[in-house]
């Protein structure tokens, strides 16, 4: 298990001589915190399997935890030659970041495809076109952190955006399994394939990943699973959304899916501070 994309893995060695055990000791732990899982087993057969999954660690069932070592994503003083300086960026903990997913009731949002929310998880329907409005309008700056498992072969996952008055995409891992692209949708009214495109597989069928937008003025960054994807910089009326995926309120955020369903773990938003202040 780890607690921090960048952590170590820790290994918690188990025994079971019979059947397969209905839960596992992770021990004890002294803070609140997600955890990532990976289960290494070997079958009666020989072969051997890895299971893939995200939990949290909470005293407070309404209190997201936050990582004791964050990823490179989530350093804001990155130009400070200061080591030290640098140490104490990483130790603020954001306290405005708002979670959305415990609040959103999808019976009260504009969807298109179905949308339903079972315990602390969202899912969408398998179809073309996929998409929910999120409930408020985003910050003017603002970091969007969503723990995303596909259900399906992994194929289109849409993260609708807005900076300033320009609403655009974040598309992930679309098309054909051997060739998918992700990238900023539009950028000078180039759709996938413009310059903010990246060629590989982002995700797998059944296990989780992070995902972390960070919306500027002039900037969009966005990281999977600690790995920066975009990092894209210009200006923002470079920047528009296709009429296929528009949806009824341009201030808002959306999420969608292009033929696959996924699972949102979380779906948390984080206001951040203009430069300077």
């Amino acid at each position: 298990m780890q607690t921090a994309i960048n952590a170590a893995w820790t290994e918690v060695p188990q025994s079971c001589f019979a059947d397969a055990p209905s839960s596992a000791s992770l021990g004890r732990f002294d803070h609140d915190t997600p955890v990532s899982y990976r289960l290494d087993a070997e079958l009666n057969s020989g072969q051997t399997v890895e299971l893939w999954g995200y939990l949290q660690v909470r005293r407070d069932p309404k209190v997201i935890p936050q990582p004791l070592m964050f990823s490179q994503d989530l350093i804001t003083d990155v130009d400070s030659p200061n080591s030290f300086t640098r140490i104490q960026s990483v130790s603020r903990l954001p306290t405005e970041e708002t979670d959305l997913l415990t609040s959103l009731d999808p019976t009260q949002l504009w969807q298109m495809g179905k949308w339903t929310k079972q315990a602390n998880t969202l899912e969408c329907s398998k179809a073309y076109g996929v998409r929910m409005e999120m409930p408020t309008p985003p910050a003017e700056r603002y970091r969007l952190i969503l723990v995303v498992e596909p259900l399906d072969e992994p194929n289109g996952l849409i993260l609708g955006q807005r900076s300033g008055e320009q609403r655009f995409l974040v598309l992930l891992n679309y098309g054909p399994p051997e060739t998918p692209l992700s990238g900023l949708e539009n950028v000078s009214g180039k759709a996938i394939g413009n310059e903010t495109t990246f060629r590989g597989s982002l995700f797998q069928k059944n296990r989780v990943s992070q995902v972390i937008v960070t919306v500027e003025k002039t900037r969009c960054r966005v990281e999977v699973d600690g790995r920066k994807i975009v990092d894209w910089e210009g200006d923002r009326s470079a920047l528009s959304l296709n009429a296929y995926w528009s949806t009824p309120d341009a201030t808002k955020l959306f999420l969608g899916a292009y033929d696959c369903r996924y699972r949102f773990h979380r779906i948390s938003i984080e206001p951040l501070a203009n430069p300077g202040s």
